[in-house]
């Protein structure tokens, strides 16, 4: 009989004795916290590189210091992770606030200036197509087509000389001889970003083009300002790699007809075409846009199909390994590189390596080890909504799927311990059986990915989806039906191409279906509720409710800290999406919207009105500008719309806020009557089947927003006849406390005489006609006597481009003698007035 060994206090484990630990089970989930918060600190704490380095030194040598004393390793443990925190703080400072000495921002100006470019096509061209929208009197813009160059060389008022680094280029028309990979000159104008949006709540393209590495972008004329040269500077796998993407995307769309195939590419090979950009915006307000990026779920079904045929075909779980890991590498290569497919080929490939070596799975750690090789590459798209929802994603499936699970099916095991099958029976144990575990399987997954992801789709695009697991679960059918025989197309395309066409015809069929089902469900009620932005604080009070949730049974007294966690939640919900208070005095938002004019009236009692709401450039101003400003400024919806006169940037952002609530409208005696603009005609339309109030003013009449604003109408006049569209603008004065501001519209130099006797005298003056000049402006100011002068649309220089000396003269000594913005240099302008103080201008840049 043998000795019985003592017991020891911790069991021996595989790891040299160590205890299992949840450091020693999980070591590279630290070290990526680690290296997110340094990256996170590097980009927001106020400190520069020079001492985070030293941070890391002082770290470090207290790590060496308690190496050796076992009952120290938390302090070495803690100065490890400092040190791997400080790493990545200095990393990303190098990355986002340095530039090497060739780098083409050298060459770039603030403003757009003439250049020559050399370089290499960094992504494949993508040709935007803008639809006509009516609202602008029929402008169409033409197509445009943009991809990112890296540049090599640039021609500048200095000559030729080397330099480095991406460029945005955008040319003004169609070129479809460009393909990623080939060497380029362009003749152009480039300059460097812009920092900032030109209105608050607006995107900002200087952040995004910034988080991809491009700081200059470039305006091409058209194609004959591009010329293909001749000379490969990238070496024979870069362009083997290039070739091999361009033919599988001609593959895949050669399937079917240019919608499906365009979403067969999106799905399949990850390369997204500006035409999808509705389908996307559906998708994505019901929750479901992870479908268009190829994610794990993607390789999920692909992968797991191959190894589904490898099992069959006899192979063992080591050489299925083997196989599945060269089909992934063999993908990678012809699919777009994107964060989410990046983490979830080296989750993937990890899992390989496990099944060939024989070895135990964790995916938490390579989920980590994705982390921390995505941002060693690139540390910014840590900033991305894209990588976030990534993660977060698959964190919230490893750490949540499991009680979902149990939680779903933990009465039916109970219940089925109960019951008995014959041996005939075999259809129906399954179905109580297998069936309903994978059931329960999905369910649990779409329910832990739409928790998971909320938060993040909150913060990022101000959405909430609550059809979104449901919906997940319902198109997940045909994203099978997509995947599998599109995969299988790639495949077979070179050995068996009519087999491999049939099967792309296929994937497109499916990929119909999935459209058609997108559709429908934006039919349903309530499919996106929009929500006013939430803070940081909001979100990680998400996540932590979460967490405590996941960790309930663990802890003493859990359902009571979960309970409060979630009433505490509700509340700082409710908080978040209280509208704006009322400010102390009036304000007048007027919206940097290039060509046009919008403008936002708040009153001292938090009501707001919209003075005007159109741009006669290319893009959407209620999408781009007034709805995001609505949003960010948390305003409440417009009681009243003023629309001056006919022009259509004046008004083109009005039929989208007109969908989204019923303000009094308010126009002059001639907009929308028969004979007008179609444009004007279709509002008015929109206007009558919404059964919105619409009242027609004239000189005299006033519109009281509230006890302590009014508006006046100080032009045209009653009855008036033989006005131009812009001479019957609506002039408006808003008073506030006796204070003032007149907004002119477009009339022209018959009203603006017409004004100055009598005048009427104010603090605040919009010039009429975005600044133009005419011979009676100056005479109109002069009556008007505003101390703050206002422009939308032409900017207070914008009367010099005239030849005329006088003209210069005229705007420079408006500037000197009174206090002048306009929104092409400033950006969106607010002005104040009202109350004892007197007004004030606050402006965006």
């Amino acid at each position: 009989m043998g000795t019985i060994p003592p017991v020891s206090e911790s069991p021996p484990s595989s790891l040299g004795g160590r205890p299992k630990g949840l450091l020693h089970r999980l070591p590279l989930a630290g070290v990526a916290a680690a290296f997110v918060m340094g990256i996170v600190a590097g980009r927001y704490v106020p400190l520069g590189a020079g001492a985070f380095a030293a941070v890391g030194i002082l770290a470090l040598a207290g790590a060496a210091a308690t190496i050796r004393r076992r009952h120290l390793w938390p302090i070495t443990a803690g100065g490890l992770l400092l040190t791997i925190a400080a790493i990545g703080a200095v990393y990303l400072q190098l990355c986002y606030f340095t530039v090497d000495d060739d780098s083409i921002l050298h060459a770039a100006g603030e403003q757009a200036t003439l250049a020559t470019l050399r370089g290499v096509a960094e992504t494949s061209p993508q040709i935007h197509e803008q639809p006509a929208n009516p609202s602008r009197g029929g402008y169409t813009p033409g197509p445009r087509t943009r991809f990112l160059l890296r540049s090599t060389a640039a021609r500048t008022a200095a000559g030729w000389q080397r330099v480095s680094g991406l460029v945005q280029v955008r040319i003004e028309a169609a070129d479809t001889r460009i393909a990623a990979g080939q060497t380029l000159e362009l003749m152009g104008r480039i300059s460097r970003y812009r920092q900032g949006g030109n209105n608050p709540g607006q995107y900002d393209p200087s952040e995004r083009a910034r988080q991809a590495g491009a700081l200059v972008w470039m305006k091409v004329p058209g194609p004959d300002a591009v010329t293909i040269l001749e000379g490969q500077e990238m070496n024979w796998f870069v362009r083997g790699l290039w070739r091999l993407r361009v033919l599988t995307r001609q593959h895949l769309l050669m399937s079917s007809d240019e919608p499906e195939a365009n979403l067969l590419v999106a799905l399949v090979q990850g390369e997204r075409d500006p035409a999808l950009r509705s389908l996307n915006t559906t998708m994505m307000r019901a929750g479901v846009a992870h479908y268009l990026s190829i994610s794990g779920q993607h390789l999920a079904i692909f992968l797991g199909f191959i190894f589904l045929l490898c099992r069959l075909a006899m192979l063992n779980q080591r050489r299925s390994g083997i196989v599945v890991l060269a089909v992934l590498a063999a993908y990678l290569l012809a699919a777009q590189p994107q964060a989410p497919l990046l983490r979830s080929a080296i989750m993937a490939a990890a899992l390989c390596v496990t099944l060939i070596g024989g070895r135990t799975y964790s995916p938490i750690n390579a989920l980590a080890a994705a982390a921390i090789i995505l941002l060693a590459v690139e540390p910014l798209q840590l900033f991305t909504a894209g990588f976030q929802l990534s993660f977060v994603t698959v964190c919230g499936l490893l750490l949540l799927h499991r009680p979902l699970h149990e939680a779903m099916l933990s009465r039916w095991r109970k219940r089925r311990g109960l019951m008995v099958f014959r041996d005939s029976q075999r259809f129906r144990r399954w179905l109580h059986t297998a069936a309903i575990e994978w059931s329960a399987g999905i369910a649990a997954v779409g329910v832990a990915a739409f928790v998971v992801t909320s938060p993040l789709a909150a913060y990022h695009f101000g959405l909430f989806s609550p059809y979104a697991a449901l919906l997940t679960l319902v198109l997940l059918p045909l994203m099978i039906a997509v995947l599998v025989p599109g995969y299988l197309s790639l495949a077979t395309a070179l050995l068996l191409p009519n087999v491999s066409h049939s099967l792309g015809r296929a994937a497109a069929w499916a990929a119909q279906g999935l459209s058609v089902a997108v559709d429908a469900a934006s039919h349903l009620p309530g499919l996106c509720l929009e929500l006013r932005p939430v803070p940081v604080w909001w979100v990680l009070l998400c996540y932590a409710t979460i967490a405590l949730f996941a960790t309930r049974r663990r802890l003493k007294r859990g359902w009571t800290w979960c309970a409060a966690a979630i009433i505490a939640l509700a509340g700082a919900t409710l908080w978040t999406q209280r509208p704006a208070p009322p400010p102390e005095r009036a304000q007048l938002h007027m919206l940097a919207v290039g060509n046009g004019q919008c403008c936002i009236l708040r009153t001292p009692s938090g009501r707001t009105a919209v003075i005007d709401a159109g741009t006669g450039a290319s893009f959407d101003a209620w999408e781009e500008v007034l709805k995001p400003f609505l949003r960010q400024q948390r305003l409440e919806d417009p009681v009243a719309v003023f629309i001056s006169h006919g022009n259509t940037d004046h008004f083109n952002a009005l039929p989208g806020l007109l969908e989204r609530c019923r303000p009094t409208v308010y126009v002059n005696e001639f907009f929308g009557r028969p004979g007008a603009d179609k444009p004007e005609l279709d509002l008015m339309a929109q206007i009558a089947r919404r059964g919105l109030t619409v009242v027609r003013l004239a000189a005299g009449d006033e519109a009281a927003i509230d006890g302590r604003t009014r508006v006046r109408v100080l032009w045209p006049p009653a009855g008036a006849t033989g006005l131009s569209e812009n001479d019957a603008s609506l002039v408006l004065q808003v008073a506030c406390d006796g204070a003032s501001v007149v907004l002119a519209g477009d009339v022209g130099k018959a009203p603006q005489a017409a004004l100055s006797h009598p005048p009427t005298r104010t603090e605040a003056l919009v010039l009429p006609h975005h600044g133009a000049f005419t011979p009676a402006l100056g005479k109109y100011i002069e009556a008007a006597d505003p101390k703050i002068v206002l422009v939308s649309g032409a900017g207070l220089l914008g009367g010099a481009s005239s030849s005329a000396a006088s003209v210069k003269e005229f705007f420079g000594q408006l500037q000197r003698t009174r206090s002048c913005y306009d929104t092409p240099s400033r950006g969106y302008v607010k002005l104040e007035l009202g109350g004892d103080a007197p007004a004030s201008v606050q402006t965006q840049r």
